[in-house]
């Protein structure tokens, strides 16, 4: 009976994987015609589906990126205000350096992030 048993769970791991497969395909092939001016909301539906299946829910970033980049994003928020404030005091008035002073402190982290990220790789592929 045992032997049974585990024939019929091949069989139907067997078939699980070609439905899958299959439906995969079906996907594939459908995605290319989905128009979203003119689909229904079932339509919607069954291609946002047909993409998950065909390119999955992706990997979730490794936490330290996720730290890193809210990092970057609050000291981009106070790299904005210590421009415009630096922008203020030293323009006399001038409201065009005052923006272009907040603008330069809010790109400032953004830059520097991926000048040590070049150097980090220039590195490693130097002594790889």
């Amino acid at each position: 009976m045992s032997v049974a048993v585990g024939i019929a769970a091949g069989a139907s791991a067997q078939a699980a994987v070609a439905s899958s497969q299959a439906a995969k395909a079906l996907c594939v092939a459908r995605m290319p015609n989905f128009d979203a001016k003119t689909a229904t909301v079932q339509q919607a539906r069954e291609y946002a589906s047909c993409v998950h299946r065909v390119y999955g829910s992706g990997e979730p970033m490794d936490p330290g990126a996720v730290i890193a980049l809210k990092l970057i994003v609050a000291l981009s928020f106070v790299g904005l205000i210590a421009g415009g404030v630096y922008g203020w005091r030293d323009s006399w008035g001038d409201w065009f350096d005052v923006v272009m002073w907040a603008v330069v402190g809010a790109i400032a982290p953004w830059l520097a992030a991926g000048v040590l990220f070049l150097a980090a790789a220039g590195l490693q592929f130097l002594f790889s």
